[in-house]
């Protein structure tokens, strides 16, 4: 049966959108979650995804210590729903 299913997604096309600073607006909640001020300001810091250390934070301060309510919270990103939507047009049940 299984074998039957994989044949069946062969040659199929998909679309994955990754979640953090795609879809949600992970890197900016976490920055205000710690009440840190905005790192990027600073043109060295731009592109980095080291946020812990633009924090001045370990890893596990910075993200192993969040509660369930953070990764409850995070909002979308501006452009997510319209992401979705280009997305849904382009690939219609298959994002």
């Amino acid at each position: 049966m299984l074998k039957k299913e994989v044949k069946a997604l062969m040659g199929k096309k998909f679309l994955y959108f990754d979640m953090d600073d795609v879809l949600l607006d992970t890197s900016n909640y976490v920055i205000k979650w710690h009440n840190k001020q905005w790192p990027f300001g600073e043109e060295k810091n731009c592109g980095s995804r080291d946020i812990h250390n633009l924090l001045n934070m370990s890893w596990e301060e910075c993200w192993n210590n969040l509660p369930v309510e953070f990764w409850e919270s995070i909002p979308f990103c501006p452009w997510a729903k319209q992401l979705i939507e280009l997305g849904e047009h382009y690939f219609p049940n298959e994002v």
